[in-house]
């Protein structure tokens, strides 16, 4: 592998390791929880809300769109309630967890989308040199942005379901959500066809 594709791989893959170490260590920190007398997981700590909550407005928007789709098709005819079933929730309460996730994932989703652009246009100005320049300070600061945003949307669901029914969403997505999910991966895109669309 010569230089320049070596600086590739490591500037494209920056975050996507420092998300991969990350959830790495959240998830022996969570074992440690569930299995305290396990002397080989002493943490206390838990996995942040973040992450937790960035895996179940994905996975509630996914759901609801595959429902959508579904429907449309005619494949089915039942409507798709978000945690009827798990947790007991109303028609209003699901869509409500609906309506906040799906907003949420259209603002990660660009956040993405933006974080791509600056991940292939530092690639693809990478010098030849032996050492590869740190990756671009702007993307350290999206990250949080991008946390934030998921942070603003579990506010709003406390507020929007109240706390008795947040705090049985709030453990059942930390529970879900906390034990065996891959993390999220940036894969950098061709800056080109973002000029094209």
């Amino acid at each position: 592998m010569n230089r320049r594709t070596w600086l590739t791989v490591l500037a494209g893959c920056s975050v996507a390791t420092a998300i991969v170490l990350q959830f790495a260590m959240f998830k022996k920190q969570l074992a440690a929880e569930i299995h305290p007398h396990n002397s080989s997981a002493q943490s206390s700590s838990s996995i942040p809300d973040h992450i937790v909550y960035g895996f179940l407005f994905r996975n509630v928007t996914r759901n609801h769109e595959r429902n959508s789709e579904l429907q449309a098709k005619g494949a089915i005819t039942k409507r798709y309630f978000a945690f009827k079933r798990e947790l007991g929730f109303t028609a209003e309460q699901s869509r409500l967890v609906i309506e906040i996730a799906a907003d949420c994932e259209i603002q990660v989703r660009q956040m993405d989308h933006n974080a791509q652009l600056i991940i292939a246009d530092f690639r693809s100005k990478l010098p030849t040199t032996k050492e590869a320049p740190p990756p671009p300070p702007q993307l350290k600061i999206m990250w949080e942005e991008r946390n934030a945003m998921i942070l603003a949307a579990r506010d709003r669901l406390r507020i929007a379901l109240g706390s008795e029914t947040f705090e049985r969403l709030d453990n059942f997505a930390k529970y879900r959500y906390g034990m065996s999910k891959a993390p999220v991966v940036l894969r950098p895109i061709d800056p080109r066809q973002h000029n094209e669309e």
